[in-house]
């Protein structure tokens, strides 16, 4: 089992846009865990792997818009 050290190394380890499609999966699907890989990213330098805090919020907003729409489409069919 990987301790908390080693999954942070693997998530900063990402290339960009798998670190861009990654957390936009886990806001669709698991906010915490969002959360929790966000911080990852927020709080390491971009050297050592870390993103931008202004495109982790933009990329966490387009996710969420994303997902409000679709459920929207999800809901309106299933009152058709």
């Amino acid at each position: 089992m990987e301790t908390a050290e080693e999954i942070k190394k693997r998530y900063l380890s990402l290339s960009y846009s798998k670190k861009i499609f990654t957390l936009n999966k886990l806001a669709e699907k698991d906010f915490t865990a969002y959360m929790i890989v966000s911080n990852y990213y927020r709080y390491a330098d971009v050297e050592n792997g870390g993103l931008p805090s202004n495109l982790i919020d933009k990329e966490l907003e387009l996710s969420l818009k994303k997902k409000y729409f679709i459920n929207k489409k999800q809901n309106k069919n299933i009152i058709l």
